[in-house]
């Protein structure tokens, strides 16, 4: 048995996001967003984040990906 690609990016983002490593998330995060994960995934993980490890963590990870979604449009 095998994880899928972008299931394996949603693991490391939530693993990551629940220690509240941000400087590994926004690389993660960017890795994840280059590897064709949306932002409507992105924000379901981190919706799981804020259920399981509290607002406060939810709210730096928006904030690491809002960085990383704006500069992945420009």
């Amino acid at each position: 048995m095998t994880i899928a690609k972008d299931e394996v990016f949603g693991m490391n983002l939530a693993m990551i996001g629940a220690l509240g490593k941000m400087h590994e998330w926004d690389v993660h995060c960017r890795g994840a967003v280059n590897n064709r994960v949306t932002k409507e995934e992105i924000r379901a993980i981190i919706h799981v984040i804020g259920i399981y490890c509290g607002v406060p963590r939810a709210l730096e990870c928006f904030r690491v990906a809002r960085k990383v979604l704006e500069a992945d449009n420009t």
